[in-house]
């Protein structure tokens, strides 16, 4: 049977791939039922226009979920169908045609965008949209793929999460250099750099992309090199051809490569509708650089433990309004500039709108007020939804834009107007106005969109429609020639809601003056009927329309008397009965055709006005970028206000001075337990850049060395910071060695791991560089620990001359490290009370010589058996060298 089946379907030129194994199994059919078809698809009995569609778009896209539309219907049909109720929790049902039965599952078509999520973000599969559209020549239905759905390529907003982007990233390797093209297409942001293949992984780590894609071409050797080098990710790997579109002088070639072969992947997705993307140019040569180590272990988008936005820094410091705003303040925090100028000018920003309350409160309530513009320009180019409705909001977003700049030249006039010192007034303002002042004019467009479009209709019609889709859910499609949009019965009533205005063309004003001719010409001949029938109420009549009986007037049979013969009657119910008449069937024919006239001159112009705000997206996106940065600038000022941060002092000296500063996040979270933050001073120059800190397990050294990288990158990112006084010293990039963990999957210890980072920080770190470590040395013996130890710190000191921060028990390196090297010692203490133990948090000049681990041990809840057995064995070895022969064999021995 198998084998008639395949001769069948290949005799119909229909594509052959056997199916993967399904997750579920249908209901086991009774002896005499209809068969179920023993490889997934159909066998030679194979007759339905559909389901040969269905099998070629399996077969077309084997790496898919294939979801075709069928009336008011997304369905899966075969093994499809089985992993769809799995992952969904449907029940599976069947279908049959020819005495063949296969399994099926589906849902409303109202529905996709809430399943999609679940299918494509919660599982990542990719899902390929086979769309249905009717044919007005054959009457039937065709169907074709309009766009494969995958992690990387989402664009509506209730899949995505609107504070982060979701990027697509393309890479390509070629030698000792890695082309780089990125693109979020829901917000139309592209970007394209290179690096070098060992920045890869920091790359990657910043941008947290959803989908990485590999030039399809790529040997296995070649795979394996670019899985090497881009380390643990959660991104799936995707593949597309290089596309041979024309180079542009901007990039380099490598960097083409990667655009090609970008846009090669979108198209292969958005297949009806694909963007062309024009990558912004990318360096690093003016932005602070975190890699992939540092970015973790300062827990800077998520915590370790967890891996939970709750608890990182962009969670504690958010105070934004927009979505745009969100997205770049992760951006900003990131990747934070290392040009001073941009630094000062984002301070100067901050300095006046904190100092100014009632404008930055009047901001932030505008802010708040404005929808999420590239993504919903994005969806109206991309035709993601056709609902006009998305127009409005773009013309929104526009005159919201506008309000939000007049807010702050207005009380910049104001304020000049009654201050006597222009000149001190005006460079207070300068960096404000200079930013709000590149706000481009599109309130003239705004306006135009509100002259073309009905807002209130076109509401209504919204509603209308999402009512429609609810409906369309009731029941699936019965007849491939069925005309979804007439087939529901409609009232005599059902006017056609207009969208645009009479006066946008001449056109549009002659058809809504026939349509409303037609409508006067409806109400009478109700009239008509009503005196015809003889019925004295209107809701005992009533004029319908459907596919099955044609225009056809509906009456209470006890209403109907003698009828003339214009009345032929179309079928009886129990208390009613359905009449024709020529004269509603004329009437009724012309509203329709009217209707759908009109429906089209109104979406051409719809469409016109579309091609128009893509001659304008340039300037959109740059208008809402300036948007985020205002919102980006109000929440740090909203943050210095609330927290009592300062404007640190900026320079291009080797330093770091810091009084009294704290770690944001981890204050917030004390601050939530009713516990208050010790904060710490910093004071780091030429002749003393490195810091040792000393101390317990759980006093604070860990926290110390993150907020102090922090503190950095909230600067330099355009933050004042948590502390009561701050200058600081540029920083090129910020390594960290801090919390790390075994990498199984690349057979490496802990110990290796470590050891690993050690050498990416001495291989790279400079002078200008703010290094963090934290207990190097701790994952092999005590001796090998404090040799690696001291030659790292020794090698920071004279080879990287990098302000450094390193964490330690190892307090013999004091011994190890006098003389005239630029290291300065710190510690925290533990400190007893009548029995109690508790930690200061504050550090002081000198070495810790005890780390109290064993008391440490006890406050975690070791038994005190053991407790007792581990203070025995300090007594013995602490008098005698712990190595030696002779203190292990007293031990032994006690």
């Amino acid at each position: 049977m198998l084998r008639t089946a395949v001769n069948y379907l290949k005799s119909n030129k229909i594509k052959i791939q056997i199916p993967k194994t399904p997750l579920t199994k249908p209901n086991k059919p009774k002896e005499d039922a209809l068969r179920i078809t023993p490889f997934g698809y159909s066998n030679e009995h194979l007759s339905s226009d559909l389901l040969k569609n269905v099998i070629t778009t399996i077969n077309n896209h084997p790496d898919s979920l294939v979801l075709t539309r069928v009336g008011g219907f997304y369905e899966a049909y075969y093994d499809h169908a089985l992993d769809l109720s799995k992952l969904l929790s449907f029940s599976v049902g069947e279908k049959s045609y020819n005495k063949t039965r296969f399994p099926m599952a589906g849902f409303p078509s109202y529905q996709l965008q809430k399943h999609l999520r679940t299918l494509v973000v919660d599982h990542s599969l990719f899902v390929a949209i086979n769309d249905q559209f009717f044919n007005h020549a054959t009457g039937a239905f065709d169907r074709k793929v309009t766009r494969v759905i995958t992690p990387g390529t989402l664009i509506d907003e209730s899949s995505l999460n609107p504070s982060t982007h979701n990027f697509l990233v393309s890479v390509v390797l070629h030698g000792d250099c890695v082309g780089l093209a990125w693109s979020d297409i829901s917000t139309g942001d592209s970007y394209a750099e290179s690096c070098i293949p060992s920045d890869l992984k920091s790359f990657i780590a910043r941008l947290s992309p959803s989908e990485i894609v590999f030039d399809i071409q790529l040997t296995s050797a070649q795979t394996q090199t670019l899985h090497s080098l881009l380390g643990a990710h959660d991104s799936i790997i995707t593949h597309a051809h290089i596309s041979s579109q024309p180079p542009s002088p901007l990039y380099t070639p490598i960097e083409n490569a990667a655009i090609s072969l970008l846009q090669s992947r979108i198209q292969a997705s958005l297949i009806e509708n694909t963007p062309s993307i024009t990558p912004t140019k990318e360096t690093d040569s003016h932005k602070l650089i975190l890699d992939a180590q540092t970015i973790r272990g300062l827990e800077l988008k998520s915590t370790i433990r967890e891996n939970r936005a709750s608890g990182s820094l962009v969670k504690a410091v958010r105070r934004t309004s927009t979505q745009q705003g969100n997205r770049l303040l992760e951006r900003w925090l990131c990747e934070p500039s290392s040009d001073i100028a941009v630094i000062t000018a984002r301070h100067d920003c901050v300095a006046l709108l904190t100092s100014r309350k009632h404008l930055r409160r009047h901001l932030r309530a505008m802010l708040r007020d404005i929808e999420d513009g590239p993504r919903l320009l994005q969806r109206v180019l991309l035709g993601a939804s056709y609902k006009p409705s998305l127009l409005l909001s773009v013309k929104r977003v526009m005159e919201n834009s506008h309000n939000v700049v007049s807010a702050i030249l207005a009380e910049y006039d104001h304020e000049r107007d009654s201050n006597e010192d222009l000149t001190a007034h005006q460079g207070e303002w300068q960096s404000l106005l200079t930013l709000s002042n590149s706000l481009r004019p599109l309130i003239k467009f705004a306006q135009r969109i509100d002259s073309v479009i009905i807002e209130d209709a076109l509401r209504a019609k919204d509603d209308e429609s999402e009512d429609v889709e609810e409906s369309e859910g009731e029941s699936s499609e019965t007849s491939e020639t069925t005309d979804t949009r007439k087939s529901n019965t409609q009232t005599y009533n059902d006017d056609y809601k207009r969208s645009i205005t009479p006066q946008h063309s001449p056109a549009i004003a002659k058809l809504n003056k026939k349509l409303d001719k037609l409508y006067e010409q409806r109400n009478k001949f109700v009239s008509t009927v009503m005196q015809d029938l003889k019925a004295t109420d209107a809701s005992h009549v009533a004029l319908r329309s459907n596919q099955k009986l044609g225009h056809y007037i509906t009456a209470r049979k006890s209403s109907v008397k003698a009828l003339p013969t214009a009345y032929q009657i179309v079928a009886s119910q129990k208390s009613t009965a359905s009449y024709s008449h020529p004269q509603w069937t004329a009437i009724k024919s012309a509203i329709m055709d009217t209707s759908d006239e009109l429906e089209r001159a109104e979406r051409d112009a719809l469409t016109s006005l579309k091609d128009e705000l893509a001659a304008e997206s340039e300037a959109f996106r740059h208008n809402n970028h300036l948007i985020a940065q205002l919102d980006v600038l109000t929440s740090f000022a909203e943050m210095a206000d609330e927290k009592h941060w300062v404007r640190p002092t900026m320079t291009t000296e080797r330093c770091l001075h810091v009084t009294d500063g704290r770690h944001p996040a981890v204050e917030m979270a004390l601050h939530d337990s009713l516990n208050s933050f010790t904060p710490n001073d910093v004071n780091m120059d030429r002749n003393a850049y490195i810091n040792t800190i000393f101390g317990p397990n759980m006093g604070g050294k860990s926290t110390y060395l993150r907020q102090n990288a922090i503190i950095v990158i909230m600067a330099q990112a355009g933050s004042f910071v948590p502390a009561r006084a701050a200058t600081i010293g540029l920083v090129d990039r910020v390594f960290s060695r801090i919390g790390a963990s075994d990498d199984l999957s690349g057979g490496r210890s802990t110990f290796m791991v470590e050891m690993s980072e050690a050498a990416e920080i001495l291989q790279n770190a400079t002078p200008s560089s703010l290094v963090i470590m934290d207990e190097i040395g701790r994952g092999t013996t005590s001796l090998d620990g404090l040799s690696l130890a001291y030659a790292i710190l020794l090698h920071l000191a004279q080879e990287n001359k990098s302000r450094t921060f390193f964490a330690t028990h190892f307090h013999e390196l004091e011994d190890m490290l006098s003389g005239d090297l630029p290291i300065k010692h710190l510690s925290t203490d533990l400190v007893e009370k009548d029995g109690a133990f508790s930690f200061t948090y504050k550090l002081r000049d000198g070495v810790c010589r005890d780390s109290h681990g064993i008391v440490v041990a006890r406050l975690a809840g070791i038994p005190t058996q053991c407790i007792e057995k581990a203070q025995h064995a300090n007594s013995v070895l602490t008098p005698h060298n712990m190595h030696s022969s002779d203190a292990l064999r007293v031990l032994k021995n006690a």
